[in-house]
């Protein structure tokens, strides 16, 4: 009787032991920097922070093209910032950095004319290194209210809306970006395919 509770008093002690032991390493508040073999993933909400909305982009940033949309009646007006004009303007690729806003505005029809009357959604284009598709050459999109606030960053559509130009680094306006940085002047123009999203 005595030699099986010598094993059992000294499993008892060696655990209140460790107990005692892990309770004073992890103090109040402390977390173990424990690796699993897993990656960490980004969530939408934290892979939306990847862009942030340009609050100063029409001061900031050049209007480059006003776009009309005849099918649906909108008018895009197009902005880059000082980075993705620089090298328009060189005719080189679109760096990192790059950003392009795209403003969709309800218009009023004026004889053969489309104008502007509300701004309804913002589009921000980025070229990041961080995109979550290497198929759209690091480009990511996001969606914002006119107020700045963030829609929706699902990309789906806007990649697969994009595709249809990617030998253009899958922008449908990088015409319009390399005139108007060589000219500094205001292009216009038309939505390719008959398009009518991003309303």
């Amino acid at each position: 009787m005595k030699t099986k509770f010598v094993p059992t008093l000294l499993l008892f002690s060696l655990s209140l032991f460790l107990s005692l032991a892990v309770t004073h390493v992890l103090r109040a508040g402390d977390v173990p920097d424990i690796n699993l073999g897993y990656e960490q993933s980004i969530s939408s909400s934290e892979s939306s922070q990847s862009i942030q909305f340009p609050d100063n982009y029409q001061k900031d940033f050049s209007h480059y093209a006003t776009i009309e949309c005849p099918n649906s009646g909108i008018v895009r007006q197009m902005y880059a910032n000082s980075t993705a004009i620089a090298a328009a303007k060189a005719e080189q690729n679109l760096p990192e950095g790059s950003v392009i806003v795209m403003e969709t505005h309800t218009a009023r029809r004026d004889a053969n004319k489309l104008s502007p009357v509300k701004l309804n959604n913002i589009f921000i284009r980025a070229k990041t290194d961080t995109s979550e598709n290497n198929n759209s050459q690091n480009w990511q999109s996001r969606w914002f209210s006119p107020s700045g606030s963030l829609v929706s960053d699902n990309e789906n559509s806007c990649r697969s809306c994009h595709n249809r130009v990617k030998n253009r680094d899958y922008m449908f306006t990088l015409p319009q970006l390399v005139n108007s940085a060589k000219t500094n002047r205001l292009q216009y123009g038309q939505t390719e395919f008959g398009l009518a999203v991003c309303r």
